[in-house]
């Protein structure tokens, strides 16, 4: 019944897809979509008190909170797809303009200076009553400055680089199975009735914590190659490769 990553990103596009059929004018949603923002920020806090399994089904009340063990409720997760789709109207508009260089390069300024101003909010300087309270709008903001610089970073790769073969867009391309596998890897109930997550614990030390990551991260590449190779290779058959996966997915979902 949690809700997880993917279920806040559908509800996110879902969302975004349904308020752009109804509203018609560019302007229009792209102010509904900062408003939006504005009002999921604000508040977040206030919804993160309340009890709503009282009041609506688990499946639902979890959306809104973590109380009851929701990893990615939408309050403010949401707020993450809402900035993107703002986002993405000035990325656009900067390089139909021909100045993505110059727009980039204030995003990552704007980015960095959010990240490093908001940072002090945790450094002790300010009271646990006011740093305790997730999620504040300084929660939200620190993030998103990341995500600036980040995106800055893999402007700048992919400015570089060729990328359009590299395994990075391999992986993105399926993310959705890579999601799913990993999950499945860590926490399915395989070794004796545990999953590796409860057999191993907390019991690596930084190298072989790295180790492993750097494993799964292979791993999880070289499924995400293999699974495009098939669709390439036998796209006739990818239909029944997909219902067949599908429900190999649900069954280990279920006994793991």
């Amino acid at each position: 019944m949690a809700v997880d990553v993917l279920q806040c990103i559908g509800f996110g596009l879902l969302f975004l897809f349904l308020t752009r059929l109804l509203i018609k004018s560019d302007k229009t949603y792209h102010y509904f979509l900062i408003a939006s923002l504005i009002v999921v920020t604000a508040i977040s806090p206030l919804l993160w008190k309340i009890e709503f399994s009282k009041y609506l089904p688990i499946a639902i009340a979890n959306y809104f909170n973590r109380i009851n063990g929701s990893l990615f409720p939408i309050f403010p997760w949401l707020n993450f797809l809402l900035a993107g789709g703002i986002f993405a109207k000035y990325f656009v508009e900067a390089r139909e303009q021909n100045e993505e260089e110059k727009f980039i390069s204030k995003v990552a300024i704007a980015g960095l200076i959010t990240l490093l101003f908001w940072s002090f909010f945790y450094s002790g300087l300010f009271s646990k009553t006011l740093t305790s309270i997730l999620p504040n709008p300084v929660f939200y903001l620190e993030r998103l400055g990341y995500i600036f610089v980040l995106f800055y970073f893999c402007w700048l790769v992919d400015k570089k680089f060729d990328v359009k073969k590299s395994f990075v867009l391999d992986a993105s391309r399926e993310s959705l199975l890579v999601y799913w596998l990993h999950l499945i890897i860590i926490y399915g109930v395989f070794w004796s009735g545990k999953s590796l997550a409860s057999r191993i614990g907390m019991t690596m030390n930084v190298i072989e914590a790295t180790g492993a990551t750097i494993m799964l991260i292979a791993l999880m590449i070289l499924a995400a190659k293999l699974w495009g190779w098939v669709k390439k290779k036998y796209p006739m058959y990818f239909p029944i490769f997909v219902k067949v996966a599908a429900a190999v997915m649900v069954i280990l979902f279920f006994i793991s």
